[in-house]
């Protein structure tokens, strides 16, 4: 992965998104990463897509984020990141 874009591949079908940021916590013993193709839902926003992976495995394996705890902390990164920017 380049530090900037993630490559995807669905279906045979490379996707390319742009990364707005990623992180591991030590709490879950997981890395999330936030990226976009930067596509707006029905009201104009960007639409934010959150993963979390192993960061123990070279190969990275992109899981969806189910658990509210586990979303509130990485929405907790992102707005410190947006103030910081």
């Amino acid at each position: 992965m380049n530090q900037d874009k993630l490559t995807i591949t669905i279906d045979g079908q490379e996707k390319i998104y742009d990364v707005y940021y990623s992180f591991t916590c030590p709490q879950t013993n997981k890395g999330y990463i936030a990226y976009s193709e930067h596509q707006k839902d029905n009201d104009g926003n960007e639409i934010i897509m959150v993963s979390s992976y192993d960061p123990n495995i070279s190969t990275m394996k992109l899981y969806p984020v189910t658990d509210p705890k586990e979303m509130e902390l990485v929405q907790e990164v992102f707005e410190k990141i947006k103030s910081i920017a």
